[in-house]
């Protein structure tokens, strides 16, 4: 979305949303397992995807458009 839109500025703005949205996920998925102990394989589950999902977002942040870039 970000991409097309504005270039690569736009682009990392729309990463940084995605990792702030991520982060909440994770924190929600948190104060789950706390509240309701019940849901806890499911949160753990999703707690290890979205842990990944915030590296490789991390990640395409910091090398985007640097000298690291591969195409």
């Amino acid at each position: 979305e970000g991409k097309m839109r504005g270039g690569d500025t736009e682009f990392k703005r729309f990463l940084m949303i995605a990792i702030g949205s991520n982060d909440e996920v994770i924190c929600h998925l948190r104060m789950l397992l706390i509240i309701a102990p019940r849901f806890s394989l499911e949160a753990n589950n999703l707690l290890e995807e979205y842990k990944i999902l915030s590296k490789r977002l991390n990640t395409l942040h910091k090398i985007w458009r640097s000298d690291k870039m591969i195409i």
